[in-house]
C-alpha cells in the first residue's frame, strides 16, 4: 500500500528552514555567483518559506525554467551551465534532506562522492561529507570537489587510493570507459524508476522531484522537452547523477565476489583494477553494457586498459607524489603553528624546483596541467606569487573553467599586484577574449582587485549595456563596477538602464550599483521602483533594501554586529561593499557609531586602492570628518 509518510516532512517548515541553510552552502561553487549572495532572500527568508509551504502543501507548487550560460572545457569546446532558481533549489533540497540519508544507506562503499553526512540532522555545511574518512589508509580522507573541476585536480586522495590499489596491492591493469556528457544524458524514466525502486511507498515525493526536472531540461529548436539531462553544478543534481549509476555499482560488487577486481567510482569517474588483461576487458565489456541499458553513451577512443608503466605515466605523473610531500609538510607545519618568514622561503624555494619541471614549456601536456594545478594549491598556502606571471599565460591560452576557477582563486591573494591588474586587462580587451563564461568571471575577479584600468572600466561598461551579451556577461560587468566609486551621471545612466531593462539578473546587479545613489534618490528608487516590481526577485531586494536604511527591528544594528567582529579587510568586506553604502543610509545614531567603528577598523589595515578610497568617502558621508 501506497502511504506518502515522507511528504508532509519534505513540505513542513522546518525542513524547508534546514533546506535553506544547505541552499546557502550549495551556492558557494555556483556556475554563476548570485551578485547578493542570496543575502535579499535570506532576509525575507519567513515569508518565502510560509508561500513554499502554501504551494507544496496545496500541490501547486511550479519550477521555474533554468538559466543557461556554455561553460568552456578547453579552447575549442564547451558544456552547457546552468543554474536553478532559489525557490526551486530550496524545494529540491528539501526533498533530498529527507530522501538521501535513506538512500545513502543502500549505496555502495565504492562510492566516494556525494555521500551523506553523520552530522546531517545538524550541519550547516551542507547535507554531504567534506571529508571522506579512508581506512586503510592511514590519516587520508577524501574531499567533496565542485564539478566544474577534474578530481586530480582538487582530490589528491583519490590519486592516494589509486596509487594503494596499484602498489600495494598489486592490481596492474586499470580499466577506464569515458561516458560522453554524462549530466546531459540522465534519461528521466530511468531516473524516476530508480526513485521509485529505493522509495517504494512514496511516489509523490518522486512526482514531485520529477516535476521539477522536467521543468530543467533543455528544450530543442523546437521548444520540445527532452526527457534527459538535469544540471550541473549544484548538489541535487550531483546527488541524482550519483545514484544514476547504482545499477553499474551493483553489477561489479555482484562480479567481484567471483573476480579479483577493486572498483571504485566518483560520480561518473570509474576505476577498475584488475590483475589480467583478460578481466580488464572483460569488465569493460560490462560497463558499456550497463551503460547502454541506461541509455548513457560510451566515447570509443577513451575506452582504454592501461597496464604497469601505462598506468603510473596517466595516473601517477612523475614528480606528483613528491610535490604532494611538499603540501603536506607544508600543512603540517600551518597546523602546528603559524608559518615564519623562513620558514615560507624555503617552502617556496622547494615548490620552485618542481615549478622549474615545467614552467619553460609553452605548452602542457595532461599530467603537466595536474602538476601545475597541486603547485598553485602550494603557493597559495604560502602566499607567494612564484606563479603568478604563468597564471596569467594560463587564462590566454586555456578557457578551461576549472583551471580559470583556480588561477582568479590564486590572483584574489594579491589584490594590488599591478602584474594580474594590468595583464588580465589586457587579455579581456584582446581578440583572445572569446568565451563569454570566462569573460564574466575575469571581470568578477575586479571586485576584489585595488584597481580596474580605465579602459577595462569602459569596457564593462559597453558590456553591461549591450543586450546582446549573455545575462551572467553583462550582471559581472555591472558587479565590478559597482566595486568603484560611481559618479552622479553613471548612477543616473544606471537609472535609465534599469528602466529600459528586461533581464531579471541584470536589474537586480544595477540594483546593486544604486546603492551609492544619496538617502533621498535611494529611497525614491527603493520604493517607486523595485517595491513596485511584478517580479519576486526584484521586490525581494527592494524589501531588503528598505529593512537595512529604516533599520526595521533594528536590522541594520544587528547586521553590522554580526560583521564587526570578522577579520578586517577580507574578501567578505569587498563582497558586501553594498551593505556599507546602505549603512550610511541609517537615519539612526548608533547605527552611525558602530558604522565609523567599523570602517575606521578596516581603513587602518588597507593601504591603497578602490577600497580605501570608498571606506575614506563613506565615513564622512556618516561623520563629516576625513579618515
Amino acid at each position: 500500500m501506497v502511504k506518502n509518510i515522507l511528504y508532509k516532512k519534505i513540505v513542513s517548515e522546518d525542513n524547508l528552514i534546514r533546506a535553506w541553510d544547505h541552499v546557502r552552502y550549495d551556492t558557494i561553487n555556483d556556475f554563476t555567483p548570485n551578485c547578493f549572495g542570496y543575502d535579499d532572500v535570506g532576509s525575507n527568508l519567513n515569508e518565502l518559506i510560509k508561500i513554499i509551504h502554501e504551494r507544496l502543501s496545496s500541490h501547486n507548487y511550479q519550477a521555474f525554467p533554468l538559466k543557461h550560460i556554455d561553460v568552456p572545457k578547453s579552447t575549442l569546446a564547451v558544456r552547457p551551465g546552468s543554474v536553478p532558481e532559489i525557490e526551486d533549489r530550496l524545494v529540491s533540497y528539501a526533498i533530498i534532506n529527507i530522501i538521501a540519508p535513506k538512500i545513502d544507506k543502500k549505496t555502495s562503499d565504492n562510492v566516494y562522492s556525494f555521500r551523506v553526512r553523520k552530522d546531517y540532522k545538524t550541519s550547516k555545511s551542507g547535507l554531504f561529507e567534506e571529508r571522506r574518512e579512508i581506512p586503510y589508509l592511514k590519516k587520508k580522507t577524501l574531499r567533496r570537489i565542485a564539478l566544474i573541476e577534474d578530481w586530480f585536480y582538487e582530490w589528491p586522495e583519490f590519486y592516494e587510493i589509486s596509487k594503494y590499489i596499484y602498489e600495494k596491492e598489486g592490481y596492474h591493469f586499470l580499466s577506464v570507459s569515458d561516458i560522453s556528457s554524462y549530466f546531459e544524458n540522465i534519461n528521466h524514466e530511468i531516473l524516476r524508476d530508480r526513485l521509485l525502486s529505493l522509495l517504494p511507498n512514496d511516489p509523490k515525493i518522486i512526482n514531485l522531484l520529477m516535476e521539477i526536472l522536467d521543468r530543467w531540461v533543455w528544450k530543442t529548436g523546437e521548444l520540445r522537452r527532452l526527457g534527459r539531462g538535469i544540471p550541473q553544478g549544484n548538489d541535487v543534481s550531483s546527488f541524482l547523477g550519483n545514484i544514476f549509476l547504482i545499477p553499474l555499482d551493483e553489477k561489479f560488487e555482484e562480479y567481484s565476489k567471483t573476480h579479483d577486481i577493486k572498483y571504485i567510482r566518483y560520480m561518473d569517474d570509474v576505476q577498475i583494477f584488475s590483475k589480467s588483461p583478460e578481466i580488464a576487458r572483460e569488465v569493460l565489456f560490462i560497463m558499456n553494457s550497463v551503460l547502454r541499458d541506461l541509455y548513457l553513451n560510451v566515447q570509443g577512443s577513451k575506452i582504454q586498459i592501461f597496464e604497469n608503466k601505462d598506468i603510473e605515466k596517466e595516473f601517477f605523473p612523475p614528480g606528483m607524489e613528491e610535490l604532494n610531500a611538499t603540501i603536506d609538510k607544508i600543512n603540517d607545519a600551518l597546523q602546528k603553528s603559524k608559518i615564519s618568514s623562513q620558514a615560507k622561503k624555503d617552502f617556496e624555494k622547494e615548490l620552485k624546483k618542481h615549478f622549474a619541471k615545467i614552467s619553460r614549456k609553452t605548452k602542457w601536456e595532461k599530467h603537466e596541467r595536474r602538476l601545475f594545478s597541486r603547485l598553485l594549491t602550494g603557493f597559495k598556502i604560502i602566499e607567494s606569487k612564484a606563479a603568478t606571471n604563468r597564471c596569467i599565460k594560463e587564462i590566454q591560452r586555456n578557457p578551461d573553467a576549472g583551471m580559470n576557477a583556480k588561477i582568479i582563486s590564486y590572483f584574489r591573494l594579491f589584490p594590488t599586484d599591478k602584474r594580474i591588474i594590468d595583464g588580465v586587462a589586457k587579455f579581456l580587451l584582446s581578440d583572445m577574449n572569446k568565451f563569454e563564461y570566462q569573460e564574466a568571471h575575469l571581470f568578477l575577479l575586479y571586485r576584489y582587485l585595488e584597481e580596474i584600468p580605465k579602459e577595462l572600466l569602459d569596457y564593462m561598461y559597453d558590456v553591461a549595456v549591450n543586450e546582446e551579451k549573455n545575462w551572467f556577461n553583462r550582471s559581472a560587468a555591472l558587479v565590478a563596477i559597482g566595486s568603484t566609486k560611481l559618479d552622479s551621471e553613471i548612477l543616473e545612466r544606471l537609472k535609465s538602464l534599469y528602466d529600459r531593462e528586461t533581464n531579471t539578473d541584470v536589474k537586480r546587479a544595477i540594483a546593486l550599483c544604486l546603492v551609492q545613489l544619496d538617502r533621498k534618490n535611494l529611497i525614491a528608487f527603493v520604493m517607486r521602483k523595485l517595491r513596485g516590481e511584478l517580479e519576486n526577485h526584484l521586490t525581494t531586494v527592494g524589501n531588503y533594501y528598505e529593512k537595512v536604511i529604516f533599520n526595521i527591528d533594528n536590522f541594520a544594528q544587528k547586521l553590522i554586529s554580526m560583521i564587526k567582529d570578522k577579520p578586517t579587510y577580507t574578501d567578505f568586506y569587498k563582497e558586501h561593499l553594498y551593505r556599507f553604502y546602505l549603512f550610511t543610509k541609517v537615519d539612526k545614531k548608533s547605527v552611525k557609531e558602530d558604522l565609523a567603528k567599523l570602517l575606521k577598523k578596516n581603513y587602518d589595515e588597507i593601504r591603497n586602492g578602490k577600497f580605501r578610497d570608498q571606506i575614506r568617502y563613506l565615513y564622512k558621508e556618516i561623520t563629516n570628518v576625513e579618515l
